[in-house]
């Protein structure tokens, strides 16, 4: 466990930092001293590694004391941004398409949140070249999660893709430190925080297949920007709008091959939800 960590430590204090298309991470040296390894918190929580500096908190590796269990800290100084945190690990929030939150506390004027830990790369710097069966499930995935949390009140969600962990199977929200809090979703103020969260997916998708079309001759992703463009002049309404409009282009203008790939795995007459399993925990 420890070499592990070992190794994710050389991965994110080493020459990821040399690299140019880190974004927010190569930030580190703009945040606040991070703590040392081996600093132990609530008596239960011993930081073993820093992990990267996001432009707003510190994150770390940790481990409970005299335990096996790996977890993700982030730290809030000055208590910042974690209002909304207290929201979400209120609301029990607990779907697969969003890390984790098992703990938060205050410690010496900080507080932290304990995330489950995932040691994969986030969108912005997965190295996958993506075809348009995976923009799709990536749409389909992210539109889920969109639901779970609008039907819990919370929107604005930070869509961008330093945000999001890619597991190749499903893709994570990390930080929803920045999102508002309705508790009634029929105020017209919720509906329009709904509307633009829709608009950035359909932003995040559309830089992504510009990224694939760099590094691959996909033509079906052509296909994909145009079914994008349509929902940018109608923006979607809710999930359900979303992907039944995409996935009905998609599959109207894919043809042979393409079309009985990108078919596969994508939500049937039975319901967008039914497809994907809300919560895998």
């Amino acid at each position: 466990m420890i070499g592990e960590l070992r190794r994710v430590a050389d991965h994110f204090g080493g020459a990821i930092w040399r690299r140019k298309e880190v974004g927010r991470a190569a930030q580190r040296s703009s945040g606040p001293k991070p703590l040392r390894g081996g600093t132990v918190l609530r008596n239960r929580y011993k930081v073993e590694t820093f992990l990267f500096w996001d432009g707003r908190y510190n994150h770390y590796a940790a481990t409970t004391m005299g335990g096996n269990e790996i977890y993700e800290l982030v730290e809030f100084p000055d208590h910042r941004g974690i209002e909304g945190e207290m929201e979400i690990v209120a609301k029990q929030v607990c779907h697969r398409g969003i890390l984790r939150r098992y703990d938060l506390f205050i410690e010496d004027n900080r507080s932290y949140v304990v995330l489950e830990y995932q040691v994969v790369p986030d969108l912005e710097n997965s190295r996958r070249v993506f075809s348009a069966p995976d923009i799709l499930r990536i749409a389909f995935n992210l539109a889920d999660t969109l639901d779970y949390l609008h039907r819990h009140g919370i929107a604005q969600v930070d869509l961008s893709r330093g945000n999001i962990k890619d597991t190749g199977e499903v893709q994570k929200i990390m930080d929803l430190s920045g999102c508002l809090m309705f508790g009634n979703p029929s105020l017209e103020g919720f509906m329009e925080a709904r509307r633009r969260d829709f608009l950035r997916l359909v932003d995040l998708l559309e830089g992504l297949i510009l990224k694939a079309m760099e590094e691959s001759e996909d033509l079906s992703l052509l296909q994909l920007i145009s079914g994008l463009e349509e929902m940018v002049d109608k923006p979607p309404l809710s999930a359900k709008d979303f992907t039944e409009r995409f996935f009905q282009y998609s599959v109207t203008q894919a043809k042979g091959e393409d079309e009985r790939v990108m078919s596969e795995g994508m939500p049937r007459d039975e319901g967008v939800r039914a497809a994907l399993p809300s919560c895998a925990l």
